[in-house]
């Protein structure tokens, strides 16, 4: 009897390890919504709901970081805000959607600092749709805004 438990024991265990094995491995990540700021130093984030950096505030990327919409939620960068996203030639920022379909809305930078960068970015499933400032832009809207983008890839976006 107690063989047939570690056997058990030890079945249970790897069937465990199994399943593991077949889930995406993204090393160090963190989970977003609303207002964001600093610096993300992860592998990978995840956006649950729309964000914004505030005015006057900055965000910087690092090199390498997936950042995954779970919906279709817009990146805003606010009036007089920063962002940074500056990769390199091997070490590239991607934005995407977590959900095959489930297209995230764009960068929108209204009013937003001319500091901004976007280098060595590859934007995908970006989707814009509604009335007005909403239906356009698809991966990247500017509105007032004068920001530097280089090496850029945007590949599989739509607006209306």
């Amino acid at each position: 009897m107690r063989r047939l438990l570690q056997i058990c024991s030890i079945s249970v265990f790897i069937m465990v390890l199994i399943s593991f094995m077949n889930l995406p491995a993204y090393g160090s990540s963190a989970h977003y919504s609303g207002d964001v700021w600093g610096q993300w130093s992860v592998d990978t984030v995840f956006v649950d709901d729309s964000i914004r950096i505030p005015p006057d505030s900055t965000l910087i990327i690092d090199p390498g970081t997936i950042v995954l919409f779970w919906g279709h939620d817009k990146f805003v960068v606010d009036n007089n805000a920063t962002l940074l996203a500056v990769g390199t030639e091997t070490d590239t920022i991607v934005f995407d959607e977590y959900f095959s379909g489930n297209w995230w809305h764009g960068i929108r930078f209204f009013n937003a600092s001319s500091s901004c960068r976007l280098e060595y970015c590859h934007m995908t499933h970006g989707w814009a749709e509604g009335s007005d400032e909403d239906g356009w832009g698809g991966a990247i809207y500017s509105e007032e805004t004068d920001i530097t983008i280089a090496n850029c890839m945007i590949s599989n976006c739509y607006a209306d």
